[in-house]
């Protein structure tokens, strides 16, 4: 695999078949083929909410931010939010793995 980090952002993943513990265990078969580190969302989040707070992430992670920090600094940037402060609309993003990940240099 190319990539050293990847982001499941699944809707209401919590609701269906698809359970918490089925994300861990396709999370450690990621980074048994190589990929150290993943984000994972454990509940579904409002689209607007979930839209934002990619965008802040992704932008974290494209100014070299290691992954594990722009997890927090996203975190923190929805609860500075006037409108997605709660926690049900940050909450959810877990990051498992290896959190000081980055790739210098990589552009999405």
């Amino acid at each position: 695999m190319q990539a050293l980090r990847v982001v499941l952002n699944v809707c209401n993943s919590a609701q269906d078949k698809v359970t918490v513990a089925w994300l861990f265990n396709w999370s450690h078969t990621l980074q048994q083929v190589g990929m150290p580190s993943a984000i994972l969302c454990l509940w579904g989040v409002q689209d607007s909410a979930a839209c934002k707070f990619m965008s802040i992430l992704y932008n974290h992670l494209t100014s070299k931010v290691p992954i594990g920090l722009a997890l927090r600094k996203a975190m923190i940037a929805m609860i500075d939010d006037g409108d997605n402060w709660e926690p049900k609309h940050w909450a959810s993003y877990s990051m498992v793995g290896v959190p000081h990940v980055q790739l210098p240099g990589f552009k999405y």
